[in-house]
């Protein structure tokens, strides 16, 4: 319907230039300078015309507008999942969240085991009376227990709390681990006492403290060859960073390439990952097809 009211309209507008472009050649009295401005007039009248009319019809100026309408769609940032997720939950709190590991308390005691301690820090402790978030208890090697506190608040109360009365319980803060790093080609001239004394000396691009390097210590030989061998050294993270960096140390005469130590944990009766095959539960799998055997 749109299409032909512009066709009648520029139909309408072209029949009147003919009558303007007809009077203009008629041989009336008229003077010759207007005759000529109005003859110029018109042949511009036309031109302009013709060329809007053609560019608004025409399919490629369509095509183009959708091309660019399509394009300014495309870079206009997607919504994620999570941001769609956080706004309808409300952005309560301006800092990120803490891990539950940096809320722990790992709680001990003499001559007694998990159990004992259980029991021990429930009669002793209680959440009610000291306003304590306590999200749960776990019991741990070493004789231990691990308490999972709700913030940092809690725990600090729950430490308060244990260390008032500290005949019996024993709190402490747990450490993360630091990382572990692989370093190959270390000569076996360079004792296992000496070996971080030698990269802290000889490496002077790792630009960190002593309290970084105390941290650190040597695991284990992994392998020994007869004149280098492969260590396994755990890292303050600040130095794991800047020795990834450099991506080698300079150990003497050597240039010890060094990467990340990650051992995965996989049972190989069930060829599942976490666990042990003397702690698996599951079906003995095969080790060809994966699939689950009976015998």
């Amino acid at each position: 319907m749109a299409e032909s009211d512009d066709d009648v309209f520029f139909a309408a507008l072209e029949n009147q230039c003919k009558i303007i472009e007809s009077a203009l050649q008629s041989k009336c009295n008229m003077n010759q300078q207007i005759r000529e401005e109005a003859r110029q007039a018109l042949g511009e009248l036309k031109s302009s015309v013709y060329r809007n009319f053609v560019m608004i019809k025409s399919e490629k100026f369509v095509e183009a507008c959708k091309e660019s309408l399509k394009d300014a769609m495309l870079d206009l940032p997607k919504k994620t999942y999570n941001s769609v997720v956080a706004q309808s939950l409300g952005e309560k709190l301006n800092e990120p969240p803490r891990k539950a590991s940096c809320c722990s308390v790992l709680i001990a005691a003499e001559n007694c085991n998990s159990g004992d301690v259980r029991k021990l820090f429930k009669s002793q402790v209680n959440p009610r009376k000291e306003k304590i978030g306590i999200r749960h208890l776990k019991e741990i090697s070493d004789n231990r227990i691990l308490v999972n506190c709700a913030s940092e608040e809690d725990r600090e109360k729950l430490m308060t709390t244990i260390e008032a009365n500290p005949k019996f319980l024993k709190p402490t803060v747990p450490k993360r681990k630091n990382p572990t790093m692989m370093i190959r080609n270390v000569p076996n001239d360079v004792a296992d006492s000496e070996l971080l004394d030698v990269i802290q000396e000889q490496n002077l691009e790792i630009l960190v403290s002593n309290e970084c390097w105390k941290e650190s210590k040597l695991r284990f030989v992994l392998k020994k060859f007869q004149h280098v061998r492969t260590v396994v050294i755990e890292f303050h993270p600040k130095i794991r960073k800047s020795v990834t960096a450099v991506g080698s140390l300079k150990i003497m005469w050597n240039m010890c390439h060094a990467e990340d130590f990650l051992v995965i944990n996989r049972c190989f009766s069930c060829l599942g990952y976490n666990h042990r095959a003397n702690e698996c539960i599951n079906m003995l799998s095969c080790s060809f097809s994966s699939r689950t055997t009976l015998h």
